[in-house]
């Protein structure tokens, strides 16, 4: 069985649209999947040892056996995902216009994943530069879908979610 957990983003929570659409998903399958609150965490930092926390206690108190942990993170959840997998090793990543490369976060140079990588990200995103998701992908050998959408791609959730789809039962 998979743990899929879910990061959202900065000013966004466990109930935003993306994860909401998402999650159906990836409990479909049977797997257990999660969505962190971290809207009382002053920073990534903080978000990241809530990341680690979390798997920690899931996987300690999980009656059913995990075989792999996925990541699925949006924006500033993109940014926890990757600073998380820097440190512990996944077995896979969705990111969705992950917080990359930005001057304000701590890690600016992440480490090429050893597990499969897919990176979602909008054309006209003016919170986060499509170019950092571009980079990321281009050193890490990602899967990268750029969709014509900003930030919340809430006009590309449909696409989103067939390829959120694929990418679990292709990895998983």
């Amino acid at each position: 069985m998979k743990l899929i957990v879910f990061s959202h983003g900065k000013e966004s929570s466990p109930f935003s649209t993306k994860i909401q659409r998402l999650l159906p998903i990836a409990k479909k399958s049977g797997d257990l999947a999660i969505a962190i609150d971290y809207r009382n965490c002053a920073d990534v930092t903080a978000r990241v040892q809530l990341l680690k926390q979390t798997i920690e206690e899931v996987l300690s108190v999980s009656a059913r056996r995990i075989e792999k942990i996925f990541l699925v993170g949006s924006s500033m959840g993109g940014y926890v995902s990757l600073a998380y997998a820097n440190e512990h090793p996944v077995d896979g990543l969705f990111l969705m216009c992950p917080a990359l490369y930005l001057l304000d976060y701590p890690i600016q140079d992440f480490e090429v994943q050893k597990c499969p990588t897919c990176i979602t990200h909008g054309w006209v995103d003016t919170v986060v530069p499509v170019e950092n998701s571009i980079r990321y992908a281009k050193v890490a050998k990602a899967n990268l879908y750029l969709y014509n959408d900003n930030h919340r791609l809430a006009a590309s959730l449909d696409f989103i979610a067939t390829t959120f789809r694929i990418f679990l039962e292709k990895e998983g």
